[in-house]
């Protein structure tokens, strides 16, 4: 279930959401935050696709943060993943 929702947020800061191909994802509880943390990959705007992704998915905040995003993303993965 957690997982799911956290594709389907993941989806919607695609530009080709149907394209999306995930791996490696997985549930943690660490913190005390309910996130699910993995990989996407998924056609760019000129219909390739661009390689995986690291993502974190926050599940009570409903937040996502792709490696492209401008937070540490690095301590981010260590902390919550």
């Amino acid at each position: 279930m957690f997982v799911r929702t956290a594709e389907k947020l993941v989806k919607s800061r695609l530009k080709d959401p149907k394209s999306a191909k995930f791996k490696d994802t997985y549930f943690t509880n660490l913190n005390g935050s309910s996130t699910v943390c993995g990989q996407v990959n998924s056609k760019n705007g000129f219909g390739g696709f661009s390689g995986y992704l690291n993502f974190i998915t926050i599940i009570g905040l409903e937040q996502t943060i792709l490696k492209t995003d401008p937070y540490d993303f690095t301590k981010l993965w260590r902390e919550f993943c």
